[in-house]
């Protein structure tokens, strides 16, 4: 595995540079070590409780892979502006739009939506909001309905799902020979 490790981060360095440096700093250059067990919780979420009023539920899309998982979308975002909220951020570890429970099971949706509520009685806030973008956005309106969230403020929405996770088009990236030939990075990405 240490092997795998030291190839993987060699040719993250080589083919996405600026992605590798993030990744470094962040201190996740690693490759994931989970499988099928249930990953820490620091790994699928993470909280960020200021005692406010005001929540805001971040759900990560399938943006640029982070350590080979997605990253936790708007919290560089929330640092740097520091707004008189609580953020909550969730990374869809196996990038399959939340479906997925971190643990493998096929009860993403409703351990996404246990976790949620969970998280929005202990923090208490009269006012929740649901974020995400690309499939992060579709997440914010599934899980904003779902947990009777007061706001949604989605990008670029992803309808369906299934653009992103069935096997044709899982089969149609592979073979993007232009992207591969003209954008070697982005094609090592998708």
């Amino acid at each position: 595995m240490e092997m795998i490790n030291v190839v993987y981060k060699w040719v993250l360095r080589l083919l996405m540079p600026k992605e590798a440096e993030r990744m470094e700093k962040d201190g996740v250059l690693d490759m994931p070590t989970f499988t099928g067990d249930m990953p820490a919780a620091e790994d699928y979420l993470e909280v960020f409780d200021q005692g406010a009023d005001i929540t805001v539920f971040a759900y990560s899309g399938l943006d640029a892979m982070f350590a080979g998982q997605p990253r936790f979308e708007f919290r560089g975002i929330f640092r740097r502006l520091k707004p008189k909220c609580n953020l909550v951020c969730f990374r869809d570890l196996r990038r399959l739009c939340f479906h997925v429970a971190p643990g493998g099971s096929m009860a993403g949706l409703e351990f996404y939506e246990k976790e949620t509520r969970r998280i929005m009685a202990e923090l208490g806030s009269t006012f929740n909001v649901s974020l995400g973008s690309s499939s992060g956005g579709q997440a914010a309106f599934y899980f904003a309905t779902k947990c009777g969230m007061d706001k949604v403020i989605a990008f670029g929405p992803a309808f369906p799902h299934s653009v992103y996770n069935k096997p044709v088009n899982a089969l149609r990236t592979f073979l993007n020979l232009k992207l591969m030939v003209l954008d070697l990075g982005a094609y090592i990405e998708l």
